[in-house]
């Protein structure tokens, strides 16, 4: 789900959420691969909230404020940024309001294939256009189930699958649990410029 991101950043970074550099930079991962059942989205709620720790050591809040289907909004713990993101891959975000990134976008997406339930050598690719009223873009997701792995974030040891995304100007990688339903870890890094950026799942608090 989150997950987690936008024209310039990150949402889960729902985010909504990487690889020049190794995982090992975001979170501790253990050495081999473990054998995981197929990974699947948990049923999420109005209410799930995320909590986040970013490679700075910050801490955020991502809440799921409204669902239609597999479509959620998603309001940051500041309470102004909005987020809407589909909860059933690993698309971009269609649209955002308020956020320190942008004022506002939106973001037309189409799928091509489906890797879930995930496992190894699943792929799905996210055709997408999209702007924000200064510019346009579009471009395309291509994404991978490269393999099993268990890593450690502030939330505990987790057996994920590593989702690897790449597109023209970013690689994501996505860390899903199968346990937990959602994914718990989130690195990006841009190609030739800058620097990476991660995400660790702190805990996740279930509506109710």
């Amino acid at each position: 789900m989150f997950s987690t991101m936008y024209p310039n950043r990150s949402v889960l970074l729902l985010a909504v959420l990487m690889l020049t550099v190794g995982y090992g930079s975001a979170a501790a991962q253990t050495a081999g691969k473990t054998e995981l059942p197929p990974g699947e989205w948990r049923t999420f709620k109005v209410g799930d909230k995320w909590v986040w720790r970013n490679q700075d050591g910050k801490e955020s809040t991502r809440e799921i404020i409204a669902l239609d289907g597999p479509i959620a909004t998603i309001r940051s713990g500041d309470g102004q940024c909005t987020v809407k993101v589909r909860l059933d891959g690993y698309a971009r975000p269609l649209a955002w309001e308020y956020c320190r990134w942008s004022a506002w976008g939106r973001q037309y997406v189409s799928r091509n294939g489906n890797m879930f339930p995930l496992k190894v050598g699943n792929t799905e690719s996210w055709d997408y256009e999209g702007g924000n009223g200064s510019r346009t873009w579009s471009g395309t997701r291509n994404c991978e189930v490269k393999e099993a792995v268990k890593i450690t974030v502030p939330a505990g040891t987790f057996d994920t699958y590593h989702v690897l995304c790449t597109e023209q100007w970013w690689r994501n990688q996505f860390y899903f649990s199968p346990k937990l339903g959602t994914t718990v870890a989130i690195v990006r890094t841009p190609l030739g410029r800058g620097s990476f950026s991660h995400l660790k799942l702190v805990r996740f608090i279930p509506a109710g």
